[in-house]
């Protein structure tokens, strides 16, 4: 079991360890609260809430909604085969109740730079990198590593929700202000409000019935969490939820974008629970 993501700069500074992170928002995005007395909790999935996921998005857009047309260099598959999966992972943090952007932030980002990275060493192994784009021809395969970063900080955590609901989805990035809220509005999509006298049982209840569906192993014979299980993800038990949505997003999520196999399997199993 992998636990949180390491300490690291605040999602809304600049990171001067990883330059090409960019910063999200003005400041820390605030969690979704309940009502005094009462705490968040998952909603029962799929009756009272399907999550979706996406394909990463393969064009730059200006003001108006336009192509730019320079960046099409971002419509080579290689960068949606190696980056995809990141931007499914993306999606789903912000719709698992209870999660940050933070977390989510750099849990994006640590999936993209391990992919990228992982894309520059199977060219580097079969010499298939293509053919660079006009002005970013670097004289060997190691431009490809920087062509899919930049992939990768196109579709960061600026992109959270599509401008439209048809099958040819838009994504423009949000600046300034404009993410916190939409992290928001995806979390009270997520979460219910329970009195906390409910919360720890009816929490228990509902993590069974996705157990049951996507990981039986983490269950006794009488259907519950083994003690040992549930115990260790006290306080984290959202992250648990995270695990259980990107293992199982093919089952549990609907997708936005037609062609599922540009997603790479996850490296999160049940097994891991």
């Amino acid at each position: 079991r992998a636990g949180r993501p390491a300490a690291a700069t605040p999602h809304w500074k600049h990171d001067h360890k990883h330059h090409h992170r960019e910063p999200v928002g003005r400041e820390r995005c605030k969690e979704f609260s309940c009502p005094p007395r009462h705490r968040p909790i998952l909603k029962r999935m799929p009756a009272e809430f399907e999550p979706w996921i996406a394909n990463c998005s393969t064009d730059q857009y200006n003001n108006a909604g336009e192509v730019m047309e320079y960046a099409s260099w971002m419509r080579q598959p290689m960068y949606q085969e190696a980056v995809g999966k990141c931007c499914s992972m993306k999606f789903l943090c912000a719709q698992t109740c209870g999660m940050s952007l933070q977390h989510c932030h750099e849990t994006y980002w640590q999936c993209a730079e391990a992919a990228c990275a992982e894309m520059q060493r199977k060219i580097e192994k079969t010499g298939d990198g293509g053919t660079m784009p006009a002005g970013h021809d670097h004289g060997d395969e190691g431009g490809r590593n920087s062509q899919c970063m930049q992939f990768a900080r196109y579709n960061d955590l600026h992109v959270l929700t599509p401008d439209n609901k048809s099958a040819d989805l838009l994504f423009r990035k949000r600046w300034g202000p404009a993410v916190c809220p939409e992290f928001l509005a995806l979390q009270r999509a997520a979460c219910d409000c329970l009195p906390e006298g409910e919360w720890e049982k009816e929490q228990t209840v509902r993590f069974e019935e996705l157990a049951t569906l996507f990981a039986p192993d983490a269950l006794d014979k009488k259907g519950r969490f083994k003690s040992k299980v549930w115990k260790s993800w006290k306080g984290k038990r959202h992250e648990l939820l995270f695990r259980l949505l990107v293992a199982n997003q093919g089952n549990i999520s609907r997708n936005l974008t037609s062609h599922l196999d540009v997603f790479a399997t996850p490296s999160t199993t049940k097994d891991e629970l």
